[in-house]
């Protein structure tokens, strides 16, 4: 055994996994572009009070999970937990962003870190697909993409989407449940009791057992609702109830774990967990207020970012597809043009020129036929004198058809 092993909590994606990873980020960039997403790359680390400021100092994606760390001009640097700060903080720095004459809406993927235990679908170094929109007022249109999204890749049936709505009873709220958590605090987790005073809000996605009891009858955020409020949320609710294949819910305990968000909040979860609990595979919300409170004006704005890996969990497996491997024998064999012949003939095809010693081409083709789904073109003297050659189904040891050379 090799004594370098990649660090608890990484991965090497290879073989099928890397194709659904290819193609979960091929169809998300198809649908952004379609809907006139700009494409955008932020850094992989920041100055860790971007996170800190703007995702929440108590949140376990800061307090707990961020990756800190000094350069060597003693700077405190972050691995980015996620996308939204990153993209904020890019679109208040450049002026060809902030001035975009109409809604701006930028695409990204790439990497995220948090320090975190690792289990099936969570590791330390994990990857999204992030769409962000500036300046834009209404909810819908963001579900509506969130939904095509996982449409496009065959998963929508698989996933329930859990929604709520914070809007204008966020404030009133957020006194309500401090008030009552206060009244029951001998009896909350330890964990609960230190986000009374910060975070209130964050007790509602508490999973320890002693804040699950209490949460049955705490109050609900819809005694809260304003007019405006009760209005919005029907819009979304009409909404989805329109969307063919989409399983749907309210969950009014559902605030996500990110302080910067004010209106509505949603959660596509399916169970993929070792234990067959649901896990959030694309999650997102309205953060109206984060833009002004980085510095810029105040700015409609809504997201939603899509775990790559737990996408993966519920892809089915890529299409088979024909693995040709020319076993070349001669010489100054022209194989770039024969490769450019071959793909008019089987575009459903990968190929690879192997050259090797003709009495190793017995060996060879076993070990090829190792390979699903492997076939095999021999070209030889004999082959180049009569200008053809025989393609072999290696899986199944057969000759499938005749090949011309030239």
């Amino acid at each position: 055994m090799s004594e370098y092993q990649k660090p608890r909590g990484t991965q090497d994606i290879f073989f099928a996994n890397a194709e659904k990873f290819c193609l979960i980020v091929k169809t998300a960039e198809t649908v952004a572009k379609k809907h006139n997403f700009c494409n955008i790359k932020t850094p992989t680390f920041e100055y860790s009070s971007l996170f800190e400021r703007n995702i929440g100092e108590d949140t376990d994606a800061v307090s707990k999970e961020l990756y800190r760390f000094k350069d060597q001009g003693n700077r405190e640097l972050a691995l980015r937990p996620e996308f939204t700060a990153g993209v904020v903080r890019a679109f208040l720095e450049n002026n060809e962003l902030k001035s975009y004459p109409i809604p701006l809406r930028l695409f990204s993927y790439g990497q995220l870190f948090r320090y975190d235990r690792p289990k099936k679908g969570r590791y330390r170094e994990f990857h999204q697909i992030n769409f962000e929109f500036f300046n834009e007022k209404e909810d819908i249109s963001t579900l509506g993409i969130a939904i095509e999204v996982l449409r496009k890749l065959g998963v929508l049936h698989k996933i329930k989407l859990l929604i709520n709505y914070l809007g204008e009873a966020k404030t009133p709220y957020t006194k309500a449940i401090k008030e009552y958590f206060l009244t029951h605090i001998n009896s909350l987790s330890q964990v609960s009791k230190t986000r009374i005073e910060k975070n209130p809000l964050r007790i509602l996605d508490s999973k320890e057992k002693e804040d699950i009891i209490l949460l049955q009858n705490c109050p609900k955020i819809s005694e809260f609702y304003s007019n405006n409020d009760k209005t919005k949320l029907s819009v979304i609710i009409n909404f989805l109830q329109s969307m063919p294949d989409l399983h749907f819910e309210i969950d009014q305990n559902l605030v996500r774990g990110l302080d910067y968000y004010t209106g509505m909040v949603f959660e596509f979860v399916a169970p993929i967990a070792e234990d067959n609990s649901n896990l959030t595979v694309l999650g997102g919300g309205r953060y109206d207020n984060l833009i002004s409170q980085m510095g810029g004006k105040q700015t409609s704005a809504i997201g939603f970012g899509g775990g790559i890996e737990r996408l993966i969990l519920l892809l089915e497996e890529p299409k088979p597809y024909k693995k040709i491997f020319i076993i070349n024998t001669i010489e100054g064999f022209n194989i770039l043009d024969f490769i450019q012949n071959l793909e008019k003939q089987f575009q459903e095809a990968s190929f690879q020129e192997i050259v090797i010693e003709k009495n190793k081409i017995g060996k060879t083709l076993q070990k090829l036929a190792e390979i699903p789904n492997s076939f095999a073109i021999i070209v030889g003297e004999k082959e180049i004198q009569n200008n053809k050659a025989t393609l072999k189904d290696l899986t199944q040891n057969k000759e499938v058809e005749e090949i011309a050379l030239q």
